[in-house]
């Protein structure tokens, strides 16, 4: 088939950049049981210790932060050029969302379903097997700084909550309000240590900043006795 040139993914660029900022939609769903073998399902299992149930990241990577790879469905669409060639992209998870570091910074948490995944702070590039697929204009495109600056190849993601994911499901952030009713405000930094730590313990944010404050005041309490 013909790829499309850098002029063709250009002039369409501004239809993908229209991706919503929240509140956006589980578009594919794509589990990879073997190396280049492809299953559209429509509904998925993530698991905080598998990532996508039956997907082979565990025996081919291990690494959690890249447990799940997540493109941009708009832009998936326009390089594919047939919806049944969008599961080539090797990517598990198709969602028409804005995925910018503005939008989405590393330590977001995204609900989709009764799942919860948070964003990863590992580069997702276009690579050999990319070029292959799509052309090595798409693949210099989404390599390029307009193409890293909206992550146009994709971002990745972890499991922080097991859960059930259906196509059509809504993929909602996380708000960072819903975990700052301890204090007047959380700082950046401190509000980014935090989402760290909680997926480290596998607990969410409210419940991190709940054991935090606890801990606090036991701590303020035994100085007040002694």
């Amino acid at each position: 088939m013909k790829y499309l040139t850098t002029a063709e993914i250009e002039a369409e660029l501004a239809e993908v950049l229209e991706s919503p900022k929240d509140n956006g939609t589980l578009k594919l769903i794509v589990r990879r049981p073997q190396e280049d073998e492809r299953e559209v399902l429509e509904t998925g299992e993530l698991d905080i210790e598998k990532g996508l149930v039956g997907d082979d990241w565990l025996t081919d990577d291990g690494n959690y932060e890249t447990q799940l790879a997540i493109m941009n469905s708009r832009i998936a669409a326009l390089l594919a050029q047939d919806e049944n060639r969008l599961k080539l992209a090797g990517d598990q998870l198709f969602i028409d969302l804005n995925l910018t570091d503005e939008n989405l910074p590393h330590g977001t948490r995204l609900e989709i379903g009764s799942a919860i995944i948070e964003v990863t702070a590992q580069p997702h590039n276009g690579c050999k097997k990319f070029v292959e697929r799509f052309g090595l204009d798409a693949m210099k495109f989404v390599n390029s700084p307009v193409g890293k600056q909206f992550h146009l190849r994709g971002i990745y993601a972890k499991v922080v909550q097991s859960g059930t994911i259906r196509q059509g499901d809504c993929v909602k952030k996380i708000k960072r309000q819903n975990v700052k009713k301890f204090t007047i405000d959380v700082p950046d930094s401190i509000y980014e240590r935090a989402v760290k730590m909680a997926g480290r313990l596998n607990i969410s944010l409210d419940e991190f900043f709940e054991i935090a404050v606890e801990t606090y005041l036991e701590k303020r309490n035994d100085k007040v006795t002694r």
